[in-house]
């Protein structure tokens, strides 16, 4: 925010022939790379074709990945249901007694 009040006090100091220059080549600068693809449309062309490339190759490492953590949490989830599962049914040979928490302090 102070950044763009400081250019805008910047602005208003310039001269307006200056000013006018200044909006003049932001304008041509913006034209040249908006029209690269006209200008060098093999290049563009070529461009283009790497970037999709490069976007099915994040496609499958994203899929790989999410594969990964899928199969990672389903072992993590399996552990837990195992951990918390008992592995031998109630005989009943603890009394009321025995089930009670333990307190600290005793």
């Amino acid at each position: 925010m102070r950044l763009a009040v400081l250019i805008a006090l910047l602005t208003l100091a310039l001269p307006r022939a200056t000013l006018g220059q200044l909006t003049q080549m932001t304008y041509q600068h913006a034209t040249h790379v908006a029209t690269i693809c006209e200008r060098h449309p093999e290049s563009c062309r070529a461009a283009q074709e790497e970037a999709k490339k490069a976007g099915l190759m994040m496609a499958r490492v994203a899929g790989k990945a999410a594969d990964h953590v899928e199969s990672a949490a389903l072992v993590v989830l399996a552990n837990l249901e195992r951990s918390f599962s008992v592995t031998e049914p109630d005989r009943g040979t603890l009394s009321d007694e025995d089930l009670l928490p333990r307190w600290r302090g005793e």
